[in-house]
């Protein structure tokens, strides 16, 4: 390939002596010397994970076998909404002998940790991964393709699990995505949705704001499509997958942990599709309001204005 490049790259400068090359060619054949170069000395090398093989591979859907209500509804979730693969359960016995195999792809609960010094504080995610062989037994450097927050250790509310429906196909969109091209498989990377659709009608939860909100500026704000409601009408409505509806979601630590190091996590759920149309977080060190700040919802209600 190299010596099939260099002979052209060699009749192409012949010509040119004879012709006159103009200085744009004279940059272009400096760029193919310098990716003949690379090409040589194999310094071009991909980062990205393959997913060529994505949606044709079964998905282990690793469960902690002991009857817990997050195993039992995420198990529930699974049987009623995934789609896009076919899939079978797994068991953290069986998940240990083959996390490193890039055979498999992998749906789990995992816990990241806020502090390497302290492993009382963490965070929970629904993760979608690949099998890789630099993954560790603490779960570190995974090949992980998208996450999606569920709660930290001191929360003890549960709310999240009425949102396990919509979090499974909100992975599987993403799945999609990244089978057919629409989106590079970068590991680690965080979901990005920042979209709003005017006819929507948006159900708040009042302690989803992390500031004293005025449910007159709301109403102006959002031209009458937005309401502050109960957590019970928010259930219901993601239940009933009530049309045209978008649902707010907070995850984050009701008390910053010792470590200090914490992230408030904002979402928008549509309930009829179960697609996210909004995320963001923020830095609780930083900001310590948990849950939407006026900026979040200014960019929200930029499109009902």
């Amino acid at each position: 390939m190299k010596y099939r490049l260099v002979a052209v790259l060699t009749m192409v400068m012949l010509l040119c002596q004879l012709h006159g090359a103009s200085p744009l060619f004279a940059q272009h054949t400096k760029h193919l010397n310098r990716e003949i170069s690379q090409f040589e000395q194999k310094k071009v090398k991909s980062r990205l994970p393959y997913v060529g093989d994505l949606t044709a591979r079964q998905v282990k859907v690793v469960l902690a076998g002991d009857n817990s209500m997050a195993d039992l509804l995420l198990k529930n979730s699974v049987e009623k909404g995934w789609y896009i693969t076919s899939y079978e359960y797994c068991s953290y016995r069986e998940f240990e002998k083959i996390k490193s195999d890039t055979n498999y792809y992998f749906l789990m609960r995992i816990n990241k940790f806020v502090s390497k010094n302290n492993s009382s504080d963490y965070m929970e995610y629904l993760s979608f991964f690949k099998g890789s062989e630099k993954t560790t037994d603490q779960l570190e450097n995974l090949c992980e393709l998208i996450s999606l927050p569920m709660y930290s250790n001191n929360d003890t509310e549960g709310r999240i699990f009425t949102y396990l429906p919509a979090y499974i196909n909100i992975i599987q969109k993403y799945i999609q995505q990244l089978s057919d091209g629409e989106r590079l498989p970068i590991v680690g990377k965080e979901p990005v949705a920042s979209r709003t659709d005017p006819s929507k009608r948006v159900l708040f939860v009042r302690s989803d704001f992390g500031y004293d909100v005025q449910e007159e500026d709301l109403n102006e704000m959002f031209r009458g499509k937005a309401v502050i409601t109960s957590e019970e009408e928010v259930e219901k409505a993601l239940e009933n997958s009530r049309e045209d509806c978008l649902v707010s979601l907070i995850v984050a630590p009701s008390e910053i942990p010792s470590s200090g190091k914490a992230y408030c996590y904002k979402m928008l759920i549509s309930t009829d599709t179960y697609e996210l149309y909004y995320f963001a977080k923020h830095n609780l060190r930083c900001n310590k309001n948990r849950g939407f700040l006026k900026k979040d919802i200014r960019k929200m209600s930029s499109r009902y204005r």
